[in-house]
């Protein structure tokens, strides 16, 4: 499998942090913990195998470690919206970027 494989789940965990920044029950905030953490460290995994260690794997690191729903990092509201922002800005820019 191929990066350019997960254009779908890209624009997907960007709309999905988006939506976050609406009132939402708890629930889909741990959904969106595990479907962030999911498609960041699949990404990560998937470029480390293709031995290109750049910022992009780091990137999607750092993202499956802050969204991780096993040992949440637990902060205010205002600074998760803060992250959902750029979570769903780097998303979207894996989508419209050709990463192969």
């Amino acid at each position: 499998m191929k990066i350019s494989d997960l254009k779908i789940p890209f624009l997907l965990v960007a709309a999905l942090s988006l939506i976050a920044l609406l009132p939402m029950p708890y629930g889909y905030y741990v959904f969106l913990r595990i479907a962030v953490t999911g498609v960041g460290g699949f990404t990560a995994y998937l470029r480390y195998i293709s031995d290109e260690k750049d910022w992009i794997l780091w990137s999607c690191v750092a993202v499956a470690i802050l969204f991780n729903p096993f040992l949440p990092i637990h902060l205010t509201k205002e600074i998760w919206m803060v992250f959902n922002v750029l979570t769903a800005a780097l998303f979207s820019y894996f989508y419209w970027k050709d990463l192969s």
